[in-house]
């Protein structure tokens, strides 16, 4: 599964907060390896990638990223992606932790 981040200063403090959350327990959440474009000396991160160590993992996810996105002042925009499924929430027009959550369940689940 894929989270990217729209603003790069949103990469570092949504990597932390996804390495600190305790229903992501057994779950490896790393930075996404990305390479840089051509005449670029190096790139910035802007990808979470999360491997699931458990079947839970989508509930997980929308979970923490509805809490995390609930505390965000400033707007943030970002997109899940899970195999060919993909989501994008922007708390500029969704700001509450529990709908963000639906949404995400509601584009990603595979019912």
């Amino acid at each position: 599964m894929l989270v990217t981040v729209e603003d790069p200063d949103a990469f570092s403090p949504l990597y932390d907060w996804l390495l600190r959350d305790e229903m992501l327990r057994g779950t490896v959440v790393r930075p996404a390896p990305v390479s840089p474009a051509d005449q670029e000396m190096g790139v910035v991160a802007d990808t979470v990638e999360i491997v699931a160590a458990h079947g839970e993992l989508l509930t997980a996810v929308a979970t923490t990223v509805g809490v995390w996105l609930g505390t965000r002042v400033r707007r943030t925009r970002i997109r899940i992606k899970e195999g060919d499924r993909e989501v994008e929430i922007d708390t500029g027009t969704l700001k509450d932790p529990h709908e963000i959550a639906l949404r995400i369940l509601s584009h990603l689940r595979d019912d």
